[in-house]
């Protein structure tokens, strides 16, 4: 695991977490370390052309559909401590991070 050989203990997921992220914050609490959840909340039709412009297939509307059923199922398992809609910037990002750490 990358935890395991990183100095840093830094790893970033996406959304494919919500299918393992119970084995993934039990192993990083033994590796001593700190998890933030960063959620992006992007509204549907937006989701939707972006990933139509990076994957034809996961425009399908059943495939984007399972998507955001897992998405949101994951939410309710996995508390976020930052919540980002699409008009952030990476300074605010950045400032609330440190002020969570």
């Amino acid at each position: 695991m990358v935890l395991a050989t990183d100095s840093n203990k830094l790893v970033i997921l996406d959304s494919s977490i919500d299918r393992k992220w119970d084995g993934f914050f039990h192993y990083a609490q033994q590796s001593d370390a700190k998890t933030i959840v960063i959620r992006m909340n992007v509204p549907k039709a937006i989701l939707r052309k972006r990933l139509e412009r990076r994957d034809k297939d996961m425009g399908n509307r059943n495939n984007l559909d399972t998507f955001i059923e897992q998405f949101n199922d994951c939410k309710k398992h996995v508390t976020a401590d930052l919540e980002l809609t699409t008009d952030y910037t990476y300074k605010t990002v950045l400032r609330q991070l440190q002020s969570n750490v």
